[in-house]
C-alpha cells in the first residue's frame, strides 16, 4: 500500500503481524474517532522485526468499529507478533498512510510461522555481532534464534546470517554448510546461490562454484559476480579460454558498478597468476591498489598482493619481491588495524 490513494474505498485483505493497540485518531481529516472505533497497529508479515528499520515499518492505521462484537473479540486476542490475516476497506488516504475500517481479523498462525521475544533479541545480538565483525557471538546467538524456531520464511535468511558469521572467522566448511540449508529452505533464491557458490570457490570446489553461479545467472543474468566466479572456477579446472571470456563476460554486464568491476580485475589477476602470467597479474594489482581504487581500501586486497609477491619471492629469489610483499602486508595491517609485527 505505498500509494494509499489507489485503494479509497476499495476491500483489501492481507497478511500482517500483530504490533499493539494504538490510540492514532484524526476525526478532522479521516471517518475514525476515539468514542467509536477501537485503533490498532500491524507490521508486514515479512518484515525483518530485528532490523530497526523494518521495527518502524509499521501500519497504524486500523480500526475496528466498537459495534462490531465479534471483529473486537479478535482484535483483543492476538499476541504481539503473532500473523493475523486483516479485511477491511480503506475509507481515508491521510499522511501516507491507508486509514482502514477493519471488517475481519483472522487468526492464522500455525506454531511454524510464530515469533518471539527470544528469537527477535537473539537475532538482533547476532546483526549487532555480525556489524563489528564479532563472529562468534553472532554465530551463537544465530543458533540460539533457530532452537528457539524461526518461522520458514526468516529461516533461509538465519542460516545466511550464521554463513556470514562462520566466514568471519574463515571457518569454510561451516558457512558452506549453512548456505546449502538455506538453500534448501528457499530453492528459488539467486543471492543465496550466489553467497553458496562464492564459498564453493573459496574452498577450491569449481564443480558446486560453477553449477551454484550458473543458476543464480538463470534467475537474473544481472549478476557479474556470478560470471566472475564461473570465470575463476573455470581456470580451477584448466580451461582458461572459457574463463576469460566469462571475466569479460562480467565486466560487460549493464550497469555494472566501479567496486564489481574492480573485482573482476581481481579475479583476471589470480587467472593471470594460476596461468603463471605473473607480470599481468602484477599490473593488475598494482591498479587496484593505487589510492582512490574501489578496493584500494580493503585490507584483504592488500593482504592477497602481499602473499602474491611472496610466491614470485619463493619462486625466484629475489629479494625485491620479499620487500614488496612486506610493503602490502603493511598496508593490510594498517587498515585493518593490526600490529605489523605479527606478521613477520
Amino acid at each position: 500500500m505505498d500509494f494509499p490513494k489507489e485503494y479509497m474505498e476499495r476491500e483489501v485483505v492481507f497478511y500482517c503481524r500483530y504490533a499493539s493497540n494504538a490510540n492514532l485518531f484524526k476525526p478532522v481529516n479521516t471517518r475514525f474517532s476515539v468514542n467509536q472505533h477501537i485503533n490498532f497497529a500491524v507490521w508486514p508479515d515479512k518484515a525483518i522485526l530485528w532490523d530497526s528499520k523494518d521495527r518502524k515499518n509499521v501500519l497504524p492505521t486500523l480500526y475496528v468499529p466498537k459495534n462490531d462484537e465479534e471483529t473486537v473479540k479478535a482484535i483483543r486476542n492476538p499476541r504481539r507478533y503473532e500473523l493475523i490475516a486483516v479485511h477491511g476497506t480503506v475509507l481515508n488516504a491521510y499522511a501516507g498512510y491507508p486509514w482502514i475500517q477493519v471488517t475481519k481479523v483472522e487468526r492464522i498462525e500455525k506454531p511454524s510461522d510464530r515469533l518471539s521475544e527470544q528469537v527477535i533479541e537473539h537475532m538482533q545480538s547476532g546483526y549487532e555481532a555480525l556489524r563489528v565483525d564479532s563472529g562468534g557471538v553472532a554465530a551463537r546467538h544465530f543458533e540460539q534464534a533457530i532452537q528457539f524456531g524461526l518461522p520458514c520464511e526468516y529461516r533461509a535468511r538465519a542460516y545466511e546470517n550464521l554463513a556470514q558469521a562462520y566466514l568471519l572467522d574463515n571457518k569454510l566448511d561451516r558457512a558452506r554448510g549453512y548456505l546449502r540449508q538455506a538453500v534448501q529452505v528457499d530453492k528459488g533464491d539467486a543471492v543465496l546461490h550466489l553467497a553458496l557458490a562464492d564459498v564453493a570457490l573459496r574452498m577450491s570446489d569449481p564443480g558446486e562454484a560453477i553449477a551454484h553461479a550458473t543458476f543464480a545467472l538463470e534467475r537474473s543474468g544481472r549478476y557479474p559476480q556470478a560470471y566472475g566466479i564461473k570465470g575463476e572456477a573455470m581456470s580451477l579446472l584448466g580451461d582458461y579460454g572459457k574463463a576469460f571470456a566469462d571475466l569479460n563476460t562480467a565486466a560487460g554486464t549493464p550497469g555494472i558498478t566501479p567496486r564489481e568491476k574492480a573485482m573482476v580485475n581481481i579475479r583476471r589477476a589470480r587467472i593471470y597468476t594460476r596461468s603463471d602470467r605473473y607480470p599481468d597479474a602484477a599490473r593488475v594489482y598494482a591498479a587496484a591498489s593505487e589510492p582512490g581504487e574501489p578496493l584500494a581500501g580493503e585490507g584483504w586486497l592488500h593482504n592477497e598482493v602481499g602473499l602474491f609477491y611472496e610466491r614470485l619471492y619463493l619462486e625466484s629469489g629475489d629479494a625485491r619481491y620479499l620487500d614488496s610483499a612486506y610493503a602490502a602486508f603493511e598496508e593490510g595491517a594498517r587498515i585493518d588495524s593490526l600490529d605489523p609485527a605479527i606478521l613477520y
